[in-house]
This record gives C-alpha cells, structure tokens and sequence, in this order.
C-alpha cells in the first residue's frame, strides 16, 4: 500500500540510530544519499516531483542533519 506523505522515523544500524524519512510504494524504492554537510533534507525538492507511489529512503548519515 503507497504512502503519499513521507514518514519520519529511527532506522536502527550497528552500533546506534540514524533518522530519515520512508515513503511506502510500488516498485523498488529510491534511496537518496545526502553529499557532506547535508541532511535527508537535501532531497525535499526531488521527492516533491516523484510519483507519490514511488518508494523511497532519504536518511541522515552519521553525525549530519
């Protein structure tokens, strides 16, 4: 089932959390990765213009966002 608005929330990986936003969909999804300095932030003005059924994962890299 899609989600049109994305959702943020804590994805656990080794060794603590990172945080980002997930948008359930068809298909395989998108992962977005920020460059340095940025945030899942970054990508807002992307995602705005996907198919809102389009899966995604934007999240913040370790010590970012």
């Amino acid at each position: 089932m899609a989600t049109l608005t994305p959702i943020g929330r804590y994805f656990d990986v080794k060794d603590g959390r990172v945080y980002g936003h997930v948008r359930k969909g068809t298909g395989p999804a998108l992962v977005f990765l920020h460059y340095w300095g940025g945030s899942h932030r970054t990508w807002r003005a992307v995602v705005d213009h996907l198919d809102p059924t389009q899966p995604f994962v934007s999240y913040d890299h370790r010590g970012w966002g």
